[in-house]
């Protein structure tokens, strides 16, 4: 067990290589079913279900039944986003300091460039955003967890910058130097695009996207100030992870 945690833990994971979202076992269940861990290198083993080793992408391609290929974690930066009551709550038991919020995927290396982003952005512009970095809120965990007076109190984190969503696509495209296509949709166009989006593998975009996506996503009160964090700004973490 280190200061951050068990050692290894989130270092790795499985992404499909034509979205570039990360899998998880409520895309992907039969995650569950295999195994890993750290050698004494620092290099991931994975044990499938029928006991064989997958030392290659090809084999986690092949079991999987589609293609994926294993990456570090150090190789995307998530971008996280508090959001108002509608779209961030806190724990119904009251028991969590740190309120759990709505969350945006932004491109990883290998996943899908800036011009292939979700359509429905420009369709929701109005909607306000503030991402925080995710080493502020692992910050902010730690420090919530090391205060007495933290139990039973939620912090909202947000980022220095409101944007809309339009605006983070287009600084993101900026910085990568991608073309930026956005195709403007109304309403109901983009909530049918949820629908059909949504029963697809990997679930590119859901209703629950749309929903989480269509109310401001803001701070109504400054949980790092509270914690004494100073939030970094979207351009002091874009270039180290595009």
């Amino acid at each position: 067990v280190t200061p951050h945690g068990f050692e290894g833990d989130r270092r790795y994971a499985i992404y499909d290589v034509e979205t570039g979202f990360g899998l998880t076992a409520r895309r992907v269940p039969e995650l569950l079913f295999a195994s890993a861990r750290l050698l004494d290198g620092g290099e991931l083993e994975i044990a499938l279900p029928d006991g064989s080793i997958a030392r290659d992408d090809e084999v986690l391609s092949d079991w999987l039944g589609r293609a994926v290929t294993l990456r570090s974690s150090k190789a995307p930066v998530r971008l996280s986003t508090a959001a108002d009551s509608s779209a961030c709550v806190s724990d119904s038991g009251g028991s969590s300091p740190l309120k759990r919020c709505a969350s945006i995927d932004l491109p990883v290396p290998g996943g899908p460039t800036i011009n292939t982003l979700w359509p429905p952005a420009a369709a929701i512009s109005s909607a306000r955003f503030a991402p925080v970095c995710v080493y502020d809120v692992a910050e902010a965990f730690l420090r919530a967890l090391g205060m007495h007076a933290s139990a039973g109190e939620i912090y909202e984190l947000c980022g220095p910058e409101v944007m809309t969503l339009e605006e983070i696509v287009r600084l993101t495209a900026r910085v990568a130097r991608l073309p930026c296509r956005i195709v403007p949709l109304p309403d109901a166009i983009a909530r049918l695009q949820g629908l059909v989006m949504g029963v697809l593998p990997g679930k590119p975009f859901t209703l629950d996207n749309f929903r989480s996506l269509s109310v401001d996503a803001v701070c109504r009160d400054d949980g790092c100030r509270r914690l004494g964090i100073i939030p970094q700004p979207m351009l002091a973490v874009l270039p180290a992870y595009l």
